[in-house]
This record gives structure tokens, sequence and C-alpha cells, in this order.
């Protein structure tokens, strides 16, 4: 199916940040609203109020909502005056702000109130969406919610109480979530949204209300609430994002589907059409359902929807792509116009479909967010950008990953999720039966136990059908924890989009159990891998390539002769893989010999050879005073590897340079190499009881992959004794007073210098859960922890904050004609990025996340999630961008 395809050349577009002067044209921001085009609000009560949602009275006022993960029950609000002046009318002494809470009976646990939109009645009362999501692993039902509020901002009680309850009633235990909720004319409610359940994994609903919050129940059959699945795609994953009503009251759903096909699993969008009685619409697409089934290694997720005045439908989504020209992957904005009928409408872009590369600017994390018509029909588009960079997000929609089996006493894989937005999605592995769904909570961490029978436990040299697939609906960041119950080893498990075609093993030797071993998860369909092991195994010769065929899902596990290590082994594929190394329970000691040593499982997911680097820095792991044992591994012949400026070896492909180091290092090459640091025995350093940690392996991050804003997870551990949790950063020196944990600056004091590299490190003990680190230059993090006889770590070599962005995060604003192209009167060439830290009188750029879109006279508001990268607070926002074009006459030239 073609599509047409825009670019443009990012250098060239309408920047709006600190020292600059905006313009007074389209695309530029609005002088007369607010303080020089922006109206931005902060509460005295919280720094990390995050705004979700922005509404338009037909008074007039603006409406902002957020929640804060700080005050899980509690929703902010501030309302503003048409100029963007804060309204003196409303809140706490005439602020323009108030603070609202559940009911205590909506709260009956820890839950968190998770706003999702928001719309205001024609009366002037607003609607605020979303849901209860389960915190510190809770369980039970979690509904989605409705709220009316009064126009002083308290809840209306005459509204269902203040709030209507919906869940699928699909299982005794459910996570729901309503995505969007429309006025219809008669004052009834159309709402669309999602539910997730561990014995129905999840079903999409939509259901309507009356206009006292009641359900209709002359809808659906009388059920007044509709659960369908539609049969184009998997009974699992079936996701609806956006609603959008016609005259006539029927209602344009727009979603994301799994599908399956040529043994790919794949997500589509789609767009589905209900009638007034909540049933698919016959004259509509086929049956009601309009499926965009795209071949090639691609992702697309719906967010927005549209219904034109002459009864066509416009979609927004965004598609992922594994290589964007580049080498890298990124993000690309699609449209998809339809005729009334659901056929695709030939006179916008190529047969209906427009896609833009936006100058393949939009990196992984970049997400559009808002769609909207202005008064001429043309498209309008809101999102955020994050740029395309040499590093590795590992926030993602899609992971893959395998577990590596270990010594009895096994312990259930752990798997550590988090977020900062309320999403949620499943843990799959379709021959085992396995569907486990998960929901996340903004700034919580979520642990889902996936049981033994996963691990890799059986012949040698062999394909399993036991690769582990997870996915969300928004960007998450994932790690595994697995091993013995007393002593695991962890890994941050890269996203799909991350996973490369070439690798070498990091694993060890020494130790016990099945020993020595790497496995390998086939992403996509019709995969063969080329396996050169570096020693020789029962199976196998040493230095002998093979070739394995995988389809996706599947797992190729090599496993090497007692005390013999697969360090060093090749592997290559003709599509993306994801590459584990490990040791079942490895003896790691660097010198003379120790009495009784102890083991522990080892684990890492292997970086693809075009992630490695050049310039390393490496710090002693904490209460070792023996130190570490390095390991560096080379790609090409004629490596040279240098420590602190001292060259200390010369490395042939895949051959690995070994030593101990109790002091920090900076390790150089003269060709990219991969770096990884293992904790030794235990016994090394505690020859007697108490026996505090054992051996992990943890990769070391190039400088180049290094990252302003980390999301980090640490292990609930606590149970099992005294557990030692550390945060390991590494900060360029002139910058460590900048260095903040979860908004508290990390004491200078408390950073040790780096030689003279310019560089320090601090370890940092804190609790279980999710955190957030922030600098204002790019840091390294990597988490670890012990117990006595335990431990386990890894590293975030670019763990950016899923929507926080990195500290070049900007708003993207986008104008297209009617027929697809790029509207040339709007910004430059129809496009506008806004950086917001003049606002903030400081020269470090803003952190900008857009929520919504709204045409606003003649111009576009925007609301927008934003943070003082200076004083890390986070602000709700809006702005108004001059559009005064949207009144000319003739205006439309294509």
């Amino acid at each position: 199916m073609s599509v047409v395809r825009t670019s443009l050349v990012v250098a060239s577009v309408i920047w709006l940040v600190g020292g600059s002067t905006p313009l007074r044209a389209d695309g530029g921001l609005d002088l007369d609203y607010g303080l020089d085009g922006r109206s931005v609000v902060g509460f005295l009560e919280s720094d990390s109020v995050q705004l979700r949602a922005l509404a338009r009275s037909p008074f007039g006022e603006r409406w902002m909502f957020g929640d804060d993960s700080a005050h899980r029950s509690l929703l902010y609000i501030s309302r503003h005056l048409a100029d963007g002046e804060s309204d003196p009318t409303f809140g706490d002494a005439g602020s323009g702000q108030t603070r609202t809470a559940l009911p205590a009976n909506l709260i009956t646990q820890t839950e968190a109130w998770a706003v999702e939109g928001a719309l205001v009645q024609a009366d002037g009362k607003p609607l605020v969406f979303g849901g209860l999501r389960p915190v510190d692993d809770e369980t039970g039902v979690f509904p989605g919610l409705v709220c009316r509020l009064a126009v002083a901002g308290n809840l209306d009680v005459s509204f269902n109480g203040g709030c209507t309850l919906l869940r699928s009633f699909l299982g005794t235990e459910e996570t729901c979530l309503v995505a969007d909720v429309v006025e219809a004319a008669d004052g009834k409610f159309v709402v669309i949204g999602n539910c997730v359940g561990p014995t129905f994994a999840s079903r999409p609903f939509i259901t309507r209300l009356l206009p006292d919050g009641s359900m209709d129940f002359d809808f659906a059959a009388g059920a007044g609430m509709a659960t369908p699945l539609i049969p184009q795609a998997l009974p699992v994953g079936q996701h609806f994002s956006a609603l959008a009503l016609r005259s006539d009251g029927l209602a344009v759903v727009a979603g994301h589907f799994e599908t399956a096909a040529g043994g790919r699993a794949d997500r589509d969008v789609g767009l589905l059409q209900f009638d007034g009685g909540g049933s698919l619409d016959a004259g509509f697409g086929n049956a009601g359902v309009w499926l965009l089934d795209e071949s090639g290694d691609t992702d697309e997720f719906a967010r927005d929807v549209v219904v034109r005045e002459d009864g066509g439908v416009l979609l927004l989504a965004e598609r992922e792509v594994a290589d964007l020209g580049s080498g890298m992957a990124g993000e690309q904005l699609l449209l998809a116009q339809l005729l009334s009928d659901g056929t695709l409408d030939s006179s916008f872009g190529a047969g209906g479909l427009m896609l833009d590369a936006v100058g393949d600017s939009l990196g992984l994390g970049s997400r559009l967010q808002a769609l909207a018509l202005d008064v001429g029909g043309r498209p309008l588009v809101a999102g955020r950008r994050l740029p395309v960079t040499g590093a590795s997000s590992s926030a993602g929609t899609e992971f893959w990953l395998a577990i590596p089996a270990t010594v009895i006493p096994q312990a259930d894989t752990q798997l550590l999720i988090s977020a900062d937005v309320a999403t949620t999605g499943f843990v799959w592995n379709e021959s085992l039966d396995i569907r486990l769904p998960f929901s996340v909570s903004p700034g919580q961490s979520t642990v889902v136990s996936v049981p033994l029978a996963i691990e890799l436990d059986g012949p040698n040299d062999s394909v399993f059908d036991k690769g582990l697939r997870v996915t969300a609906e928004a960007p998450i960041t994932l790690n595994v924890l697995s091993g013995r119950s007393f002593a695991t080893d962890g890994s941050l498990i890269l996203p799909a989009r991350q996973l490369g075609r070439e690798y070498r093993v990091a694993s060890w030797g020494e130790g016990g159990g099945s020993g020595s071993s790497f496995a390998v998860v086939a992403s996509a369909a019709d995969t063969t891998i080329t396996v050169t092991p570096s020693v020789a195994t029962d199976t196998r010769p040493a230095g002998v390539p093979f070739q394995v065929s995988l389809q996706q899902g599947q797992v190729y596990r090599l496993r090497a002769l007692p005390n013999t290590d697969l360090s060093g082994s090749v592997i290559s594929a003709t599509r993306p893989v994801a590459v584990f190394g490990n040791h079942s329970c490895a003896i790691i000691v660097f010198g003379a010999p120790v009495q009784n040593p102890e083991c522990g499982g080892i684990v890492e997911q292997m970086p693809p050879v075009n992630h490695w680097g050049l310039d390393f820095l490496n710090v002693p792991t904490r209460q070792r005073a023996s130190g570490d044992v390095v390991r560096v591994y080379a790609q090409q012949n004629n490596t040279v590897v240098s420590i602190d400026g001292q060259a200390v070896a010369v490395l042939g492909g895949s051959n690995f340079y070994e030593f101990s180091r109790s002091a920090p290092s900076r390790i150089t090459s003269s060709a990219p190499v991969s770096v990884m640091r293992y904790a030794q025995s235990c016994r090394v350093d505690f020859p007697v009881n108490p026996c505090i940690g054992d051996p992990f392996m943890l990769g070391i991050a190039p400088l180049t992959q290094w990252q302003s804003r980390h999301a980090v997870v640490l292990p609930d551990r606590d149970f099992i004794g005294t557990y030692l949790h550390t945060l390991e950063i590494i900060a360029p020196q002139a910058q460590i007073a900048e260095v903040r944990v979860d908004g508290v600056s990390v004491p200078p004091a408390s950073f040790a210098a780096i030689g003279t590299t310019g560089y320090a490190y601090a370890h940092v003990t804190t609790s279980h859960g999710a955190h957030q680190i922030t600098a204002q230059a790019p840091i390294s993090v990597s988490v670890y922890g012990f117990l006595q006889h335990g431990s386990e770590g890894y590293a975030f070599p670019a763990a950016a904050a899923p929507s926080g962005g990195d500290a070049n995060a900007d708003d993207v604003l986008l104008r297209y004609t009617e027929h697809g192209l790029r509207d040339a009167t709007f910004g430059s060439n129809g496009l506008v990025l806004l950086d917001h830290r003049e606002a903030f009188g400081t020269t470090l750029p803003s952190f900008d996340n857009v929520q919504q879109l709204l045409v606003d006279g003649s111009g576009i508001l925007v609301g927008s999630a934003t943070q003082n990268a200076a004083s890390g607070q986070s602000l709700m926002m809006s702005y108004r961008v001059e559009a005064g074009s949207l009144f000319r006459d003739g205006f439309e030239s294509d």
C-alpha cells in the first residue's frame, strides 16, 4: 500500500526558545496570551504534578487538570480566562487553582488516580476521566472513572455521587481505564476504555451514560456496556484509544490491534463504527471495521480521531520504525483519511494515507498526542519530539526476552516494570499459554511473576518455544530478575526497536550447575542465526560456524562444558534478535583461590555491536575492597585497549581482555568494544560470615550513551534480610551539584573524583521501587543490591524517562493541507518546535510533553506538561500559537 512521504530538514524549522523573540506569524507564540504567550502553573503542595488534560469551557475559561504520584488521590485543577490569566473567581483565595480529593470510599487501598482526559459540558461543568491504578502490587478491582465537577472545582454529587465507576465484570480482578469521553447532542456521554485482568487478559469497552452519570441500559442490548472483539485481530491486545461522534450519533472509535501474519505478531491501527445501540455498523468498512494491515517490521499506535463535516474520518497514528534510514530506530507520523463508508479517501495523500518522517527527527520516545481540524479543514497535530540519537533508549512498548535455567532452589522470574504515565500491557508466551496482564501507575513500579516453566531447562543445543514477549500501550522500562531464591541477578531489557543482528557473547567459565550458556530470541519470523562458539561444547566444535532457523518467539540455547566459557562466541542473524549471556551459578574469583567460594547466577542482555563504544568509565562496586573483574570484549582485529591512557592489550576479533581493579578507571579503545563488570564471590572479601553479596554481571555504558534523565527500578528484596539498595551514579565533576534523585539533590560531598578525567562518582543508598535520577548533563546510572549470600546488578545505559524525555525534548506542532501536504504558511514548511526555557529564566532546555491541542479562535491552544530543568519542578502549562491564516480567503494552495 503506497503512502505519501514528506520530509523536512529540521535545522530550518521555527524554534521558539530562550533568548529568541517569538514571531507574530502563523506558528509564533501569541504574545497577548498569558505572559508572553504562555500560562504556567505550579502548586506549592507538590513539585511533581503532571498535566494530563486541557479543556475549554463554552464560556471561554480554560481548565487544566493534573495528577501527582506523590499525592495519589488528588486531582490538581487550574482555571484561566480566555487571555491566559488566572481566573480570580476560582480556587483557593482567588488563586485560580485548587485540589480536589476523590471520595474515601473509592480509595480503599493505596490506589492512584490516573487522569486520561477531560471535557467541559455545555453548562460549564467539567468531566474528568481516567481510572484507578494499583500501587505496590495490589490486587482486586480498579475501575475506570468518569467524574463531574461543579464550576467551583469540587465533585458534583448530582452526577452519580460525583464519579461513575466502570468495569467489564469479565473477571473478579480487573483494572480498567477510560480512554475517551464525548458528550452527545442529547446530553448523554459515550465512553470508551480498556480493561485487563488475570482471567480474561484484555478487553476494550464502549458504553453510554445518561446526563446524571448512570449507565444507559438502552445501550448494548440492555447491558449498558459492550465489550467487542473484532475477528480480524487476535483476541488479546485489542485496544481502544480515541473517540469521535458523528452528527447522527454514530460513534467512530480509533484503536490498535494485535494481529498475526506470516508467523509474526504485529500491531495494526484501525477504526470501528458503532451504531446508536452499541453494535458495529455493517455499513462502515468491513462489517463495521477498517484495519490498516501493512507488511514490514513496524508497529502502529492509534492516537486520535476526528470526523469531518462531510462525514469523512481522519485518523492520527504513530509508527515505530526499526531503521529510519540512518541505522537508528524512531517514530513516524501517519494520517489516514476515510470516506464516510469506511473506505480510504483517494483525494488525501496517496490513496488515503500520508506518512511524515518529520525529517527523520522523531526518536524513540516521541509521541504524537493530539489531532484537530481548523476552520478550513486543515489537520493540526501536536506531540512531543525526542531527537534521534546514537544512545539507545531503554523505554519501549515491545520487548523480547529469554530466562536461562538456574540451580535449585529456584525462584520465580520477576519482571520489574515502570512508567511515568498510566498504562497497561501483557506478558506473553503462546506455547505455555502465558498471558499475564499488568498495569502501571505513573512513577510507581509493578512486579509480574512468571512461572518457572519459562526457564530454558532442557536439552543442550536446542530450540525452545519459550520466548517471552512483553507489550505495553505506552513506553515502559523493563528489568528482569532471575536465579536462585536468594541469589538472583538482573538485567535491563532492551526494547525490540533496539535489537540488532550481530553480537558477541559475555558469560563466565568457572562455577556449578549447567554452567556457561547463551540464549538467542527471535523477534521476527523466518530468522536464521549463524553461531560460531568460542569453545567446544558436547555437540559443537570450537570456531566452526553453524546455522539455526527460528520463528518469532523461539529461543536457541547453547551450553558449554563444565568450567569452560562461551564468552566471545559470535552470533549474527538475518533479522533482529535478543541475546542473553549467563552462567547458572558462577564462581568469580580473580587471582588466588579462596576457600568455599560462593556461586551465584549471572545474566545480562547483550548489547548489539552497533551499540558498542570507545570510551568508558568504570568505578569499583560498593563493599568490594578486593575490586571487581572487568572484561573488555572486541569485535575487530588489532583493537588496542587502554586503561587510564596506557595501552594494555591488542585484541583480535571476538577476544577479550580481563583485569581486576579496585579503583576507578577510564577504559578506551581504538575500535568499538563492550565492557562488562563482574562482582566477585563474597568469600573474596568476607572469608567468614556474614558473607555479603554474591557474583553479578553488569554492562558498562559508553559515554556516548549517557543521558540526563534516568528512570530506574530497584527490586523489593527486603523480605529476605537486610538489603543494601545502591544507585551508582557517574557525572561530570562540574555538574555534580545538579544531580537529583527523585527531585532531591545528591550532596556534592558524596561524590569522589575519577582521577583527572573530569568525572566523579557516588554510591547512593535508596529504597526499593521506582526512582528518577536527573541531571543537567548526561550521566551514567547503574543499580545493584547486596544481602548475605545474595546480590543482583544491572545498568541503565540510556534509560531516559519514558515520557519526560531528555534535556532536548520539545513540543512539536504540524499543520497540513486538506489533501495531506505540509502547509507552508505555518511555521517552517508546516512545522514548529517549541522549547519553553525562557518561561523559567534559564538557558537549560525544558522537558516538554504535549497533552492536548484545541483550535482557539484565530489561534491554537496547546496544553503541555513541562519541567524546569534548573529546579526540577514539574508544571502545568498552556500556550497559544498564532494561526491567523485560519480565516484568510484562498489560503489553500497544493
